[in-house]
């Protein structure tokens, strides 16, 4: 399972796919990964974890410790990060 799942999704700006507005991205469940996300590992993770996580919970969040390589290859459902975002990059969602 996840590190963290949400009982109440948040929505996190994704600045990466909307470097010039506000893009949000809804996250239901956090997995943070004590490494540096590059293609090899990213891609088994991927595979292994981070693909069941999305069928069974829906979108979520990757925090990768030492950063990533930023043109990763990921799902759509899947945000990539190198930290807890900060709050002003975060939206707690009131209501379904």
């Amino acid at each position: 399972t996840p590190d963290v799942r949400l009982q109440v999704p948040i929505a996190v700006r994704d600045k990466r796919a909307h470097p010039h507005g506000d893009g949000w991205r809804i996250v239901t469940w956090i997995d943070s990964k004590a490494t540096f996300g590059d293609d090899r590992t990213h891609t088994k993770q991927y595979e292994e974890q981070y693909s069941t996580y999305v069928n069974r919970y829906g979108p979520g969040l990757i925090i990768y410790w030492f950063d990533f390589i930023e043109d990763l290859d990921t799902d759509a459902e899947v945000m990539i990060m190198n930290r807890f975002p900060d709050a002003d990059e975060l939206a707690q969602l009131t209501s379904l």
